[in-house]
């Protein structure tokens, strides 16, 4: 439980925030799958710093890359 509620003390504070939201924003185009996808997008979502990049970032939607043949 003390450890939940010192993440959210960071969550809370501008600058843990979008040094958070920035590393989360850095895997979105590392993510295999559309599930990972999701969960990184969920959790950006959840943190109160926005940034127009990551916004755009995330309405783009998780991008599948045709396997070669």
């Amino acid at each position: 439980m003390r450890c939940g509620i010192y993440v959210l003390t960071i969550w809370q504070q501008d600058k843990h925030a979008k040094q958070l939201a920035d590393k989360l924003a850095a895997r979105l185009p590392r993510c295999d799958t559309e599930r990972q996808w999701n969960d990184v997008a969920f959790a950006l979502g959840l943190l109160q710093h926005k940034n127009e990049d990551i916004t755009k970032l995330v309405a783009e939607g998780f991008k599948m890359v045709p396997a070669a043949a």
